[in-house]
């Protein structure tokens, strides 16, 4: 499987006309999962293995010294905590209309 399809479905998630909230919660964790196969992918070809902490491979890109890893891993880590509100904390609004999780896939506020 390509991780791409994760990203495929999220937008399809939240791009149908009265997407439910069980959806575009759905459509925020795949992309994490999506997301979070790019960067292991990307660091598997820079030779560092990346296991299932998560948070082990954020580490990795935001010290690596270059500006455009240091903000990936910072992305990372706060899609990944996007992620976590929408599986875990079900009372919390975070703007699950389809437009605002749409809005958080594209700009990770």
């Amino acid at each position: 499987m390509n991780a791409q399809e994760f990203l495929s479905l999220a937008g399809k998630l939240v791009a149908s006309p009265g997407a439910l909230e069980a959806a575009c919660r759905t459509a925020v964790s795949r992309a994490y999962y999506a997301c979070f196969h790019f960067a292991k992918d990307y660091l598997l070809e820079l030779d560092f293995r990346v296991g299932r902490d998560h948070s082990e491979s954020q580490r990795f890109l935001m010290s690596a010294g270059v500006e455009t890893s240091l903000r990936v891993g910072q992305l990372l880590g706060n899609l990944q905590s996007a992620r976590i509100r929408a599986d875990y904390d079900l009372a919390q609004d975070i703007a699950m209309r389809p437009r605002g999780a749409a809005s958080k896939l594209l700009t990770n506020s």
